[in-house]
């Protein structure tokens, strides 16, 4: 650990605690101020034109954006597209995040359906997103940018935006679109929340929140707090949260509004393997379960059928995690093998053979957040025509992960102990295997300001030129940092003099797990392994940076941004054109020079050292978009409205490095959105129906190009390019386009039923796909191909006795990157390209049934090309037959739920209780990757499973009052 600078501190001190916030809290509930105004007559003031409330949210219908133009404007005269979730969503469906509703958005789900076996991609950010095929990592948070995931204890609606959108984000991550979540403010009407919530997982969540009027109509303050304990269902996983919230809202006069809001969080996961181990189990016990003398191994020894080595060109230790404080040389440790398959990968263990519900690596996955976010807005009223804000934003988020896998099943074929006479104790006992090989701490800051103005003119208020209409006008000037220190760390003991010596050192945990009682042999908790390898004497292992600061990785971005807004309502509001125009000016530096090659530098140690590359750019983007209100007010129509939408957007800020060392270059995007939008029935109704047309340039590639760096890196090393293996984030980039439609409707039928329905279909088309990682191995394959030189840690898949050696590895990386090649322009792994989801609530508001509530929703998602055959060419070889794919089964999720509503304790407060079931009757497993073995090389072999996801029952009790 290492201190920041400023004062501020990397380990955030005085973590929140629910009981003392609690304690408080009630306090403040309860205070009653002697000088609150006595006037009985309420002073109203009209709102900003720079915020919107949910107080006017229907049900699922919200009618209100800011999304849009900057300005609250009514969806219905925007030309972008956009879902809006509103507290009902949450309500209804017991969600916490926008990663449990995003499915119900057309276009959009959770990006942890599209990837392979691991957790790696639930170790990152808590906000996983995907538009129109397209990974998205905008997370937007009243307006500026926030790396905090997001949760609904102090949210008041959800914003999803599609599409590039200069008005909203000129340079940011992802030009597919942003999720801006709208969090509460207080308000001058004095109200009180508690939810206490249950579930069958044993997971409680707890939250509380209090508004109270301070000076009736011009002071009130908010504090909302959350104490969660959130089991998987997949165990061991947890994710564990305290977060407190606060918001002052003060309004001295009808021209003037200040507001504040801040909060701290603690959050504590162990992220968990989604999907089914690979298979290195069955083969040995089918071969009769084969044991082998550990002492009598060495390199020269035949093993039998069914088992392999675990290395036999380097000699490395574990720890044996079971208590014993033994440590085990792995040089020819036996253990159960594999089916390799054509792509690299390891055939699944059947999905029956393990408990769906264990994660076999335990807490391995480890990670812990700790930050602050602090917002200010001042909004002056200088007349009905002109409004100004000035808002301010302050963040830091630490991430801290320790990410120690453990995702791979073993079994332990050795019969004896490493003397030789011992019996093992463990002989055919399952375990894993957890390496130190990497971790991270990484500090992100984000600090902006924004200085608004809006000048409206409206025609119609004149003698003259009426069909002229209404015209708003925004001008924004902004500026954002974006600075984070990333430090990757390992498991190292004290004494390492290379970074070329740390391979056999690193820290190595095995622990034994009994599927039958879901336990472990020891303790699994990334954090605490340095702890408990240190149990033996002479151990000195700790979470160490590398010398000369090798993987780190520092950024600073700059950007100050000018942005004008113009939208008009021509012929009675009939014709709205809204036309966007944005410039950023950005700079940027990246990680510093390092010149201490015999000492561990840390991130702030390295420092930042200006980019070249980014020097005097200026980008400039733009939206133009047109609405034509073709009916209104017409028997049952509300209005049928047809429109058509331009935008592009530019992002400096791409992710990682290439694989060369070379920073990303920037990323853009271009859309076209067009369609109808209609309401019906009195706004009871409402719909729109969007064709688009998507690029991104620049986006990143999927993360089943990691084995190929992977690959990649232990190649370089073979021939002296070492510091091309020390890169912490390897990208690369890919051209995307995407193409398709979607259709939301959103419906009060009444005052007491609610109906959302969404139907999406989108296709995308990949192109220019990592070319600088292809420019590498074009470069150096010669020095490869049918090279002899033992490549370290790896086993040939010919005889897994020996080493791999680099000619080797690069057939094999070869094969994988002509399977990512071949999706190229065509099918995509596990790309739904079809889905339907429904959610409804109906009330009964009298009779004997009166306060009883009942709905559901359902999701359907299309088949999913899993993988390829392979076919043999005469003049290529074995090549992947990229026009015949596997293909998976549709996925079903059903959920539904009931409560009850009272008012208790002589009608002062407000009872609801609710029972939600989720993935009613269980949502199966499902194949996400299917791949093929050398000698059957048509016929699909499971490579990765999903394990679906089982009933859960949720109880939650809330208390309004």
């Amino acid at each position: 650990m290492h201190t920041i600078d400023s004062g501020e501190q990397r380990s955030m001190s005085g973590k929140v605690k629910a009981s003392s916030l609690l304690v408080s809290a009630l306090l403040f509930s309860g205070a009653q101020l002697s000088y609150a105004q006595d006037s009985a007559e309420e002073e109203v003031f009209e709102l900003s034109p720079f915020e919107v409330t949910a107080e006017n949210d229907r049900g699922y219908v919200a009618e209100n954006t800011l999304s849009g133009t900057r300005l609250n404007t009514a969806v219905k005269d925007l030309a972008t597209t956009m879902s809006i979730l509103t507290e009902q969503v949450w309500q209804d469906t017991a969600s916490t995040d926008i990663n449990d509703m995003l499915i119900f958005t057309p276009g959009a789900e959770k990006s942890e359906s599209q990837f392979g076996r691991g957790n790696s991609r639930q170790q990152w950010w808590g906000d996983n997103t995907m538009f129109r095929g397209v990974q998205v990592e905008n997370i937007v948070r009243n307006q500026f940018r926030s790396n905090i995931p997001s949760d609904t204890y102090n949210a008041s609606r959800f914003e999803i935006s599609r599409g590039p959108n200069a008005v909203l984000f000129g340079v940011t991550r992802e030009p597919a679109g942003l999720v801006n979540r709208t969090t509460q403010d207080a308000t001058f009407t004095r109200s009180n929340e508690l939810q206490v919530r249950i579930d069958d997982n044993g997971s409680y969540r707890t939250s509380l929140s209090l508004n109270q009027v301070l000076i009736e109509d011009k002071l009130a303050a908010r504090v909302s707090l959350l104490d969660s304990n959130s089991n998987h269902w997949i165990q061991p996983g947890f994710q564990d949260q305290e977060r407190a919230y606060f918001a002052l809202n003060y309004t001295p006069n009808e021209k003037l509004s200040v507001k504040f809001r801040g909060e701290h969080l603690s959050w504590d996961r162990a992220a968990v393997n989604p999907s089914v181990p690979a298979d290195r189990v069955t083969a040995w016990i089918n071969a009769g379960k084969p044991g082998v003398d550990a002492a009598a191994s060495d390199e020269d020894v035949e093993f039998p059928e069914g088992t392999a080595n675990w290395t036999g060109n380097d000699i490395q230790t574990a720890f044996v995690n079971d208590g014993s404080g033994r440590m085990v040389q792995l040089r020819n440790f036996a253990r159960g093998t594999g089916t390799r398959l054509l792509s690299g990968g390891i055939a699944s263990l059947p999905v029956d053979f393990l408990p769906l519900d264990l994660n076999v690596g335990g807490e391995g996955g480890a990670q812990h957040f700790s930050g602050y976010n602090y917002q200010a807005i001042a909004q002056y009223r200088v007349n009905e025509k002109i409004n100004l804000e000035l808002a301010y934003n302050d963040e830091f988020v630490l991430y801290g992960f320790r990410p120690l896998g453990g995702s791979n099943l073993f079994v332990d074929a050795n019969t004896t102990l490493d003397d030789g006479v011992t019996a093992n104790p463990h002989f055919g006992d399952y375990f894993t295997l957890s390496t130190g090989g990497f971790a991270m701490d990484q500090d992100r800051f984000l600090r902006g300001i924004r200085a608004s103005g809006s000048f409206t003119h409206d025609f119609a208020d004149g003698d003259q030129y009426q069909w002229l209409g209404k015209h708003d006008f925004v001008l924004m000037f902004e500026q954002n940092t974006d600075e984070f220190y990333w430090d990757v760390l390992r498991l190292l003991p004290e004494g390492v003099m290379s970074n070329g010596e740390e391979g056999p050192l690193l820290g190595r945990v095995l622990t034994y797990v009994d599927p039958d009682t879901k336990s472990f042999s020891g303790p699994t908790w990334g954090y605490d392994m340095a702890e408990v390898m240190n149990s033996v004497p002479g151990n000195t292992y700790d979470w160490r940076n590398r010398l000369n600061g090798a993987g780190i990785n520092n950024n600073r971005t700059e950007i100050d941004s000018s942005l004008l807004v113009w939208q008009s309502r021509f012929w009675n509001g009939r014709i709205v054109p809204t036309l966007g125009w944005r410039q950023d000016e950005i700079t940027q530096w990246g990680t510093g020079p390092r010149n201490s090659p015999t000492v561990r530098l840390d991130s702030r140690e390295v420092g930042l050292a200006a980019d070249p590359e980014t020097e005097g750019l200026k980008p400039s983007t733009s939206n133009q978009g047109i609405v034509f209100h073709a009916i209104e007010n017409q028997g049952v129509f509300d209005h049928i409205s047809l429109f058509y939408n331009q935008a592009d957007s530019f992002s400096v800020a791409n992710f990682g490095q290439r694989p060369d060392l070379t920073s990303m270059p920037a990323k853009t995007g271009e859309t076209e959105d067009y369609g109808v939008r209609f309401g019906l029935f009195e706004g009871r109704v409402s719909g729109v129906f969007t064709m688009f047309d998507m690029a991104v340039a620049n986006a990143t590639v999927p993360t089943s190009w990691r084995p190929i760096w992977s690959d990649l890196g232990d190649l370089f090393d073979t021939i002296g390019k070492s510091e091309w293996h020390e890169v912490p984030q390897v990208n690369d980039t890919q051209d995307i386009k995407s193409e398709g439609w979607e259709f939301q409707l959103t419906a009060n039928v009444n005052e007491n039923w609610n109906i959302m329905f969404g139907l999406d279909h989108y296709k995308t088309f990949d192109s220019n796909v990592a070319p600088r990682t292809l420019e590498l191995i074009d470069e150096y394959s010669s020095q490869w191909q049918g090279s002899s030189e033992e490549v370290p840690d790896r086993q040939s898949e010919a005889n897994p006795s020996d080493p791999m050696t680099a000619g080797e590895l690069f057939d094999v990386m070869q094969r994988k990157v002509d399977l990512q090649l071949a999706q190229v322009g065509g099918y995509k792994n596990n790309e739904r390209q079809y889905k339907a989801t429904f959610l409804t609530n109906y009330k009964i508001l009298d009779g004997t049934f009166k306060g009883v509530a009942f709905g559901g929703n359902a999701i359907w998602q299309d088949k999913a090309a899993t993988g390829f055959p392979f076919i043999d060419d005469p003049e290529l070889g074995t090549i992947v037959d990229a026009k015949n794919p596997f293909y998976s089964s549709d996925v079903y999720n059903i959920g539904i739920h009931a409560s009850y509503n009272r008012k208790i304790f002589g009608d002062k407060v407000d009872w609801k209780v609710q029972v939600n079931v989720n993935n009613l009757g269980d949502k199966d497993p499902f194949v996400t990757r299917h791949s093929v073995v050398a000698d059957d090389p048509r016929t699909p072999i499971i490579d990765t499973y999903s394990r679906g996801a089982l009933q859960t029952f949720v109880l939650t009790n809330t208390f309004k009052f």
